[in-house]
């Protein structure tokens, strides 16, 4: 029995001697949450605004929904997903394998695209500018561009003593390739089309009553569509 017990008692020194033998392993994000490091490679959301912080710095309020991301090809469905347009970042929300839900910032080193709803994004850049975050309408040789943000002050309303978000504040573009052209108003836009085009744009604008600064996503998705059908002909 004593002869049996000696290498144990060896091998109980050699571990506490050594401390290679006690130290915990360091895990990686990856063996912890088993999660895909293509898509968990950013930084944990840590943005927080006051209590008493009217409005949000999210594009449709705080509420995660359903979404999807495209990176480095490889699509991610089935994802809780928010827009920060105040920072420019995609927020991803998910449970850990121990049941903690986490809020992580997607990073856009490799972020292609990304869905929200009925929302489409793109992250895309124009020569003389840096790659943003642009929600993308229509398919085809042009293409409606939105930019969003929002700005952060003190309450203008009466008495107020807090900061309030803006409400989402929209830049239009239309897109011919790489080129990148700003719009606000109908005539601004029927501008950016050669003359050829110009008169039938007029008359699609004030036949559906669209009003550009105001439109929405399904009458922007008709324009373009008609758009792209006049050039093509």
């Amino acid at each position: 029995m004593k002869i049996r017990l000696i290498p144990l008692l060896l091998i109980l020194i050699l571990f506490v001697a050594n401390p290679g033998y006690a130290q915990t392993p360091v895990l990686t994000a990856n063996e912890i949450y088993g999660l895909n490091p293509l898509l968990y490679n950013g930084k944990f959301y840590t943005y927080f605004t006051a209590a008493n912080t009217k409005g949000s710095q999210f594009l449709d309020g705080h509420e995660f929904v359903k979404g999807s991301v495209r990176i480095r090809g490889k699509n991610f469905r089935n994802l809780l997903l928010n827009y920060d347009v105040f920072n420019q970042q995609l927020v991803l929300k998910y449970k850990t394998r121990m049941n903690n839900m986490m809020k992580l910032v997607i990073s856009k080193a490799w972020l292609e695209s990304f869905n929200l709803d009925d929302k489409h994004f793109e992250i895309l850049s124009f020569p003389g500018s840096k790659s943003r975050i642009y929600q993308v309408i229509g398919q085809g040789r042009y293409r409606i561009l939105y930019t969003w943000t929002k700005t952060y002050a003190l309450d203008h309303t009466f008495g107020a003593t807090n900061f309030a978000f803006s409400k989402p504040i929209r830049g239009s573009y239309l897109q011919l390739g790489n080129k990148l052209m700003h719009y606000k108003s109908n005539k601004s836009f029927v501008k950016l089309f050669g003359p050829e085009n110009k008169s039938s744009l007029n008359k699609y604008l004030r036949k559906n009553k669209i009003k550009i600064r105001k439109s929405g996503q399904q009458a922007s998705l008709q324009l373009i569509n008609y758009c792209n059908a006049l050039t093509d002909k």
